[in-house]
């Protein structure tokens, strides 16, 4: 009688040789790949990130008007250094964070000629200054994702300084998607506006905080796809030391007070 021979061994050994490329690949993409190491640095952060970058001026007096009536020229290219810019307004003006969204969809068409239809929000900061006790912000940033192919991709920041009267956007940069990819702040989820998670923080500590300090001191508002929390900061405006940290959940209203 011929004995049986086992193809068990056979599966074995592809299976581990299977396992080892994989692992191999794995290594070379994520590891070893030099671009990818720069990925822990070079997440988006800051206008500094992009190649392609580009100012403008907007009449934050109007712009809202305008944008309801369908009006096109409302962004002037500036040729000049972002230097140029002269303060204009002395008090910020009373935007909502959909106000900002609706002017970074705008400036976002005029710039690429293309909506955010298929983009998706990476992460979005909001800051201001505690002597306007406060109703507004001065600067708001975004950064936009979308997935290229070839395990990248690519972004583009929209900043709105509406004090200054002005608009920046960056964008040609690529970035390598990490294994399990990047999530998405899904706006249309969130119950909790960066409107909302200011006055949370107001009425649980930020007020007196900043009054201790006679409001001389800084607020930061921000909220990351990777965190998915608001992040309230007030700081000194002359050394940035906190004063007041919270962290608010989007989806409930529950709010932490560092101490």
């Amino acid at each position: 009688m011929k004995k049986r021979i086992s193809n068990r061994p056979i599966f074995l050994l592809i299976a581990v040789l299977m396992i080892v490329i994989i692992g191999i690949t794995l290594l070379v993409t994520y590891v070893v790949n030099p671009v990818f190491m720069d990925q822990v640095k070079k997440a988006p952060s800051g206008m500094s990130d992009y190649f392609e970058t580009a100012d403008y001026t907007i009449d934050p007096t109007t712009i809202l008007e305008d944008l309801s009536k369908g009006k096109k020229n409302i962004f002037m290219p500036l040729m000049a250094t972002p230097e140029v810019y002269e303060k204009l307004y002395l008090s910020p003006f009373p935007w909502k964070q959909a106000d900002y969204l609706n002017i970074a969809n705008a400036l976002h068409q005029y710039v690429w000629n293309e909506t955010l239809d298929d983009w998706y929000v990476y992460n979005m900061s909001f800051y201001g200054n505690c002597r306007y006790d406060p109703v507004g912000f001065d600067l708001f940033q975004v950064t936009y994702f979308r997935d290229i192919g070839s395990q990248n991709y690519t972004t583009r920041e929209i900043d709105i300084f509406p004090l200054y009267g002005g608009a920046a956007t960056g964008g040609g940069t690529n970035f390598p998607r990490p294994l399990f990819g990047w999530k998405s702040l899904e706006l249309d989820k969130l119950k909790i506006t960066v409107d909302d998670a200011l006055r949370l923080a107001e009425e649980n500590g930020g007020k007196e905080s900043r009054l201790a300090f006679k409001n001389k001191c800084d607020i930061s508002v921000f909220i990351t796809s990777h965190g998915q929390s608001w992040k309230v900061l007030y700081y000194e405006d002359t050394n940035g030391k906190r004063i007041f940290e919270a962290n608010i959940d989007p989806y409930t209203g529950e709010f932490d007070v560092q101490k």
